[in-house]
């Protein structure tokens, strides 16, 4: 029983040795600088292809003389009726095409056609690069609470 006692103090006190820091808080990182290099190559492969997978809907595709200027009237009807929405008008020849939303899930595309699909029967999902989602910024306090009211 005194060996167990024994043996308990000295972790113990060689646990609270080992969380003292001589250096007053300062911490030293020490890594393979490999990783460091791996952290460059993906942030240079994000910024050449800024996107992620995704679906959307395409809404509109079309070839012929008057084909923007239809693309372009699709989308402004698209707004009127789903502002919040975004439309994407692209062309690849000799086609052009009005797709909308940027949904990370299948299903999620799916939902939303069946939402328009008595405006745009024609409408279907497909698989294509979205816009990552943003991210909004931590809400801030409005007011600072002073260490003093803090403690009671």
């Amino acid at each position: 029983m005194k060996k167990f006692f024994l043996i308990v103090v000295m972790l113990s006190y060689m646990t609270v040795w080992a969380q003292t820091d001589p250096a007053n808080g300062n911490v030293e990182i020490r890594g393979d600088p490999r990783i460091d290099s791996l952290v460059k190559r993906h942030i240079a492969m994000n910024k050449k292809f800024p996107g992620i997978d995704g679906y959307r809907v395409m809404i509109f595709f079309d070839s012929g003389n008057n084909s923007k200027d239809s693309a372009k009237k699709v989308i402004e009807r698209f707004h009127e009726k789903y502002p919040k929405v975004p439309a994407y008008l692209s062309y690849h020849s000799p086609y052009y095409r009005v797709r909308v939303g940027n949904f990370r899930e299948k299903m999620k595309g799916e939902r939303f056609l069946n939402q328009i699909k008595g405006d745009y029967p024609n409408a279907w999902v497909i698989q294509t690069t979205i816009e990552p989602p943003r991210l909004e910024p931590e809400m801030k306090l409005e007011k600072e609470i002073s260490p003093e009211k803090a403690e009671e």
